[in-house]
């Protein structure tokens, strides 16, 4: 990936950057997080959310938390700064946290989705996601992975 790096996001970490985390998710209709929203406490959460960095500085961020109770991880959030969008660092990113997901034999990742937002439901669908369901103006979707077991 050259210049570009992901790392999994920890609290220090969001801390230390949220201001530019924020600044991102400003840029995006319908991504209006408090700064309580994106460091509340949830399972998983810093074990399964990444960062995606450029020269050290954060360019996108996937969040997601365990939802054990429906053998699942759930991504609450997926954004990748307008500057460096179409060069499939997005891609990148969802690479390496299905990758993750995978590892802990997870069998499933949930997402709901804006129904306005076109180009982030064709991403998904380009990365195996499916539509299961609707949420008033949001759209339910699922990535099934697979015959995983939890460790």
């Amino acid at each position: 990936m050259g210049e570009y790096k992901i790392q999994v996001i920890d609290l220090p970490f969001m801390r230390k950057h949220m201001e530019r985390i924020m600044q991102i998710a400003a840029e995006t209709p319908d991504e209006c997080w408090a700064e309580s929203q994106f460091l509340m406490e949830l399972p998983g959460k810093w074990k399964y959310s990444l960062a995606l960095l450029h020269r050290g500085q954060v360019i996108g961020y996937l969040l997601a938390s365990d939802k054990e109770v429906l053998n699942s991880i759930h991504i609450h959030k997926l954004i990748v700064d307008y500057q460096f969008r179409s060069l499939r660092l997005g891609e990148k990113l969802m690479q390496t946290f299905c990758q993750k997901v995978m590892e802990a034999q997870i069998p499933k990742i949930t997402l709901k989705v804006a129904q306005i937002n076109s180009g982030a439901i064709r991403f998904y669908i380009r990365m195996k996601f499916q539509h299961i369901g609707e949420e008033g103006a949001w759209f339910w979707m699922a990535r099934e992975m697979g015959d995983q077991r939890r460790k």
